[in-house]
């Protein structure tokens, strides 16, 4: 995918816009690393993310972000036991700075930000907390409106 953003050609390309609204939605993977505290169980590492954002960017290279997410459900259990799941929402805030690559439509992104993520469980009730997070992207603009980006987050 990133390949094919970098690759893209350029009269197909629009500059982003360097002011105004955004809002946007995502799918992708989740990989949770519980650093062996289950490794006598089965502990299920991996699933589906969805998000959705709004932002304003009111400066050329520089954004504020709001995102509503849901990691995924996570499954835990003996073998052959019972699964417990562990399903997470997050609610977040992001700056998120771009740097153009000229009028071609790309352009990196970093966004640091800061939420409140709230775990359920089917066993033990749930719990939030304050989490940080951060990521690193890049994008392309086909249109002033419209963006595709391949990107991650920690």
């Amino acid at each position: 995918m990133v390949a094919l953003l970098c690759c893209s050609a350029c009269p197909l390309a629009a500059e982003p816009p360097s002011r105004g609204f955004c809002a946007g939605g995502n799918v992708g993977v989740t990989s949770c690393d519980d650093d062996g505290a289950f490794d006598h169980l089965n502990f299920d590492e991996s699933g589906t993310r969805c998000r959705i954002h709004g932002s304003d960017k009111f400066l050329k290279y520089l954004a504020v972000e709001a995102r509503l997410s849901r990691p995924g459900s996570h499954r835990l259990g003996g073998y052959g036991d019972p699964q417990e799941t562990f399903d997470a929402t997050a609610i977040a805030a992001h700056v998120v700075g771009g740097i153009p690559f000229r009028k071609s439509g790309r352009e990196l992104f970093g966004q640091p930000g800061l939420g409140s993520l709230k775990v359920d469980t089917n066993c033990c009730g749930s719990d939030s907390n304050t989490v940080g997070s951060a990521g690193l992207g890049v994008r392309f603009c086909p249109t002033p409106h419209v963006g595709i980006a391949v990107e991650t987050d920690a």
